[in-house]
């Protein structure tokens, strides 16, 4: 009965190491892949062309989106920004 105990132990911890294993390789993999996909999108691109109007589809798509976008992050701050000031204005004439 002990033997039949460890063995299962022993076959479990092999299970457990050879899964962690191929989740390590499989990640690494996958981020080798990501990066030569990045790379042969974007940084080749970029690196190679001097100008956008000469740039690939990806790489134009992507300067046009940051030329021409909307910085969200910065805009919901000057909301915020601007309803304290609206706030504290309104609060502010409300005593007098």
């Amino acid at each position: 009965m002990l033997a039949g105990g460890f063995t299962t132990y022993l076959l479990n911890s092999v299970a457990v190491t050879v899964a962690a294993v191929a989740v390590t390789v499989a990640a690494s993999l996958l981020a080798a892949y990501v990066i030569v996909r990045f790379s042969s999108r974007f940084l080749f691109p970029l690196i190679l062309t001097q100008s956008s109007d000469r740039a690939v589809l990806p790489l134009a798509l992507t300067l046009y989106r940051g030329q021409f976008g909307i910085d969200v992050p910065a805009a919901m701050a000057a909301v915020v920004l601007a309803r304290r000031q609206l706030i504290a204005g309104l609060t502010a004439g409300f005593s007098k």
